[in-house]
């Protein structure tokens, strides 16, 4: 971390070496970052991907369970930029793109505060075990960590997780049935939870922390990604 403070890693997507103080600070240059601006328009009040033609709710929703979690923003699909950006950070040499990850999350939170919403801290989806000693750091919790500190609110590590088969190897119910009994609360979970993760794919482990969540005495659970795939 040291090395990486002194030699900033270049841009997270054109790999350019950082001249502004901003560049060095968010891992991503001023010019890749207006390459990444949020999608607009309106999304699906469950899962939070865009909305066709569809009146709140997207069609794959309405054949799915309602989930646990109130509501779900998602801000980039996992393609194109977006996902270049989001692999660099986590698969290769871009960490300190972290702050700008915060960044677009906190300005998601924000617009969610403007409505009649009350948040009283930030809970980060857990790491499963052993990821942190195999790659020693937690993507999720860099960026949490960030959003704490620049919104002002608590970051609750309140869930914890037992091993189980990886998730982006299952299908839909695959991942669901995957994941029952395997998140658990270890400490109480704030009253209006913002539940935090990096990419949303069928929506089960989002979905499975904000059940327990609310079994531990959250009122409301919104969730909050990078990227849907």
């Amino acid at each position: 971390m040291l090395g990486e403070t002194i030699f900033p890693a270049g841009c997270a997507l054109c790999k350019s070496s950082p001249i502004l103080a901003s560049e060095a600070f968010y891992g991503i240059c001023d010019q890749c970052r207006k390459l990444l601006i949020p999608e607009t328009g309106k999304r699906c009040a469950r899962c939070g991907r865009p909305l066709v033609s569809e009146a709140n709710i997207c069609m794959d929703c309405r054949m799915i369970d309602i989930p646990f979690f109130d509501s779900c923003r998602v801000l980039f699909p996992y393609s194109g930029k977006p996902k270049e950006f989001l692999s660099e950070y986590k698969y290769g040499t871009g960490r300190r793109a972290a702050s700008f990850i915060a960044e677009l999350l906190c300005q998601e939170l924000e617009e969610l505060r403007k409505s009649p919403s009350y948040f009283d801290g930030i809970v980060p989806v857990p790491p499963s075990p052993g990821k942190i000693r195999m790659k020693g750091w937690d993507q999720v919790e860099m960026i949490v960590r960030q959003m704490g500190t620049a919104s002002g609110l608590p970051v609750k590590r309140c869930l914890s997780r037992l091993s189980s088969k990886v998730q982006k190897e299952l299908d839909r119910v695959g991942r669901l049935n995957n994941l029952d009994g395997r998140i658990r609360c270890i400490a109480p979970p704030p009253l209006h939870a913002v539940l935090v993760d990096d990419v949303m794919t069928t929506g089960a482990t989002l979905n499975e922390c904000a059940k327990i969540l609310k079994n531990g005495g959250a009122h409301t659970v919104v969730a909050l990604a990078l990227c849907y795939d």
